[in-house]
């Protein structure tokens, strides 16, 4: 009986202890996220990207947004990408598609410069769909393409950015964002 006590008393003392810790680490907790910057907006009811995902979901949609505006006024609205496959004599008897989308002339897989503006044109998706075909079937076409869209010196001045690679942290991509929106705010 003796023993079944003390078992006892040291359980209920194990508890109290678990209990303190549970409480010791609650509070830790919420000291951290008092200096979190996700928590900060929350609490001030501004809305925060949270995750990198949806930075990066985002940044797509306003490049995209950006060069359509961009190319739409440059070229008429129709795409660039048919517009250079004419000039090289590639498509004399098919006309030019209005633009869609936005066509990454070094692939978005490319991080360090999926966002800059003078990677990405814009295109109609028929042209985007035979730039995935050609990129290993036809490398040399698709060369002279993107040297007639962006000009031969911009295009190795991207092509040396994407080989030396770059991997941007989430605040990064937050910063690039809001240089994008501001940039987009001031078109006319």
């Amino acid at each position: 009986m003796i023993e079944d006590a003390r078992i006892e008393e040291r359980s209920i003392s194990h508890q109290k202890g678990d209990l303190l810790s549970v409480l010791a680490k609650s509070k830790a907790r919420k000291e951290r996220r008092k200096d979190n910057a996700a928590f900060q907006a929350k609490v001030a009811g501004k809305p925060l990207l949270q995750n990198r995902k949806e930075v990066r979901a985002r940044l797509d949609a306003i490049i995209s947004l950006i060069v359509r505006m961009r190319d739409k006024k440059l070229a008429g609205g129709f795409c660039l990408v048919c517009r250079a496959k004419k000039s090289l004599g590639m498509i004399p008897n098919r006309g030019m598609n209005p633009i869609a989308l936005g066509y990454h002339v070094i692939r978005r897989g490319r991080e360090a410069v999926r966002w800059a503006l003078e990677n990405v044109v814009g295109a109609c998706s028929a042209c985007n769909q035979y730039e995935r075909l050609a990129r290993y079937q036809q490398p040399d076409i698709l060369r002279r393409i993107h040297s007639e869209l962006v000009g031969e010196e911009t295009l190795r001045n991207l092509e040396e950015t994407a080989r030396a690679g770059a991997k941007f942290s989430t605040a990064e991509l937050r910063e690039t964002l809001a240089r994008l929106k501001t940039y987009l705010e001031a078109r006319p």
